[in-house]
Order: structure tokens, then sequence, then C-alpha cells
């Protein structure tokens, strides 16, 4: 009988303690609604099974198997999580797990976010013939400049590429092979080193 009431005891302490613990996470604040937001730059990740797609910093490129683009101006709302960021595009609900170092890009995340996203979509306007259809086809073309260049292929890694005035800008095809592409002194891609 003694051991019944033990056992039935601890049961009670153990529910009344999970009941307490979800109360608790049930009244924590969620904080703010993520605001919806537009990708500046093609984004260029892999497929992985359902929606959910892994991104990174240093744009992995392709061509590779599961590679796909994530187009500029997508809606998206993007939430820092861990190392990283969860990018949640609005339309489809597709899910992008974006690698993030911040030792190796050298600023905040939120600066980050900033840099890759726009409260507004960006006007196609200002892009030459040869950007639009790089950015398109998420490739780089000779001819295309910086602007269309980093709108196709996404901001260059920064560990690789310090200064975008630079006419030599790194990108990764994957995670362990990078494509280089060098510009003229016009600010124009004159070739591309796979």
């Amino acid at each position: 009988m003694k051991r019944f009431f033990i056992v039935h005891l601890l049961v009670l302490v153990m529910f009344l303690f999970t009941g307490c613990v979800a109360l608790e996470s049930m009244n924590q604040d969620p904080g703010p609604p993520a605001v919806p937001r537009y990708t500046k730059f093609n984004i260029h990740g892999q497929q992985k099974s359902g929606s959910t797609i892994n991104a990174s910093y240093a744009n992995w490129t392709g061509p590779f198997q599961g590679h796909m683009v994530v187009p500029m101006n997508t809606k998206v709302t993007v939430t820092p999580k861990g190392r990283g960021l969860t990018i949640l595009m609005v339309e489809t609900g597709e899910k992008i797990n974006f690698q993030y170092d911040e030792k190796r890009v050298e600023m905040s995340v939120d600066e980050y976010i900033d840099l890759i996203t726009s409260p507004n979509p960006v006007s196609m306007k200002s892009f030459s013939k040869i950007d639009r259809k790089g950015i398109k086809e998420g490739k780089v073309f000779k001819g295309m400049t910086k602007k269309g260049v980093m709108a196709a292929f996404g901001y260059p890694a920064p560990h690789k590429t310090p200064s975008t005035k630079s006419n030599q800008w790194v990108y990764w095809k994957s995670r362990y092979g990078s494509k280089v592409v060098f510009f003229n002194t016009s600010g124009k891609v004159k070739s591309i080193k796979y």
C-alpha cells in the first residue's frame, strides 16, 4: 500500500510539473510578428526533402544535384535562428535554412538581413538587358554589371571578396568548389573562371 501511494504521488508531481512548464511556455511573449520583406538578390540553394532549402552566405551557385534559385524580389520573412537565418517564402510556405557566419561576414545579423532583403521590391529598370537575363536564369554572363552579378548570384561572401570594389569576386559552386568572376575597369564581367 505504501509503495502504491509513493508511485501515485510521483506520477502526480510529474503531471503537475509538466503542466506548469506547458503553461509557462504558452504565456511567453512570442515577440512581434515577422514583417514581410523582399529578396534583393537571387538566393542559390539546395532543395532538400519536402519544402526545405539549404542556402548559405557563401552562395552555392551550382550547378549540382538539387540546385535551385529563389528569385530576386521574392516576398519573405526572415528570422535569426542559431548560427543562421530562417527565411520563409510568404507565397509558397517554403523554408530556407540560411547558413550565416557572423565572424566571416563581419556584420551583425540585422545588418546582413538589411543587405540581402528590402522592405520593397527592387526595380528592374536600372538593369541592362544582359543583367536581366542573368538575374532571370541565376547565371553570370560576359558584359553583366557588378550590380547585375550581385542580383544574379547574391552578395559575394566577404571572407573571399572583402570589397565589392574589387574586380575579382569569388563565389562557391558548392561547399567544396568555387568560381571567380572577373570584371574589367568599367565594372563589367570580362571572364568567369570555374
